[in-house]
């Protein structure tokens, strides 16, 4: 993972070997330290633990910030569930996959005749 230019982040294989580098385990250690709480919880008066770290900027589209403390966040599962999903749907992914993962039937507007 030295040089991320080599690696296309938006392959599921890479990011996976991304996670487990020991780069990543440093830094997610090091930001779980420092923001021990979920940032989405305390924006509303929350305070839930973090368990997540999460990038805010996706590395598929920014690799090269993809140990950036300042990219990094802390957040509960739930939080970063609703965080990824809100950023699928915004992004340009396959909706056929999306809906698939899932599982959200696809929405059928009737038809005016």
């Amino acid at each position: 993972m030295k040089n991320p230019e080599k690696y296309d982040f938006s392959k599921k294989e890479n990011r996976n070997a991304f996670y487990l580098s020991g780069e990543w385990r440093s830094l997610r250690e090091f930001v779980l330290m420092k923001q021990p709480l979920c940032v989405h919880c305390l924006s509303k008066g929350l305070v839930k633990a973090a368990n997540v770290v999460d990038h805010k900027a996706d590395i598929a589209i920014r690799p090269e910030w993809r140990l950036n403390f300042d990219n990094c966040q802390s957040l509960c599962k739930e939080c970063h569930d609703k965080k990824t999903w809100r950023d699928a749907v915004n992004s340009e992914l396959d909706m056929e996959i999306l809906n698939r993962r899932w599982k959200i039937e696809p929405l059928k507007i009737p038809s005016k005749k």
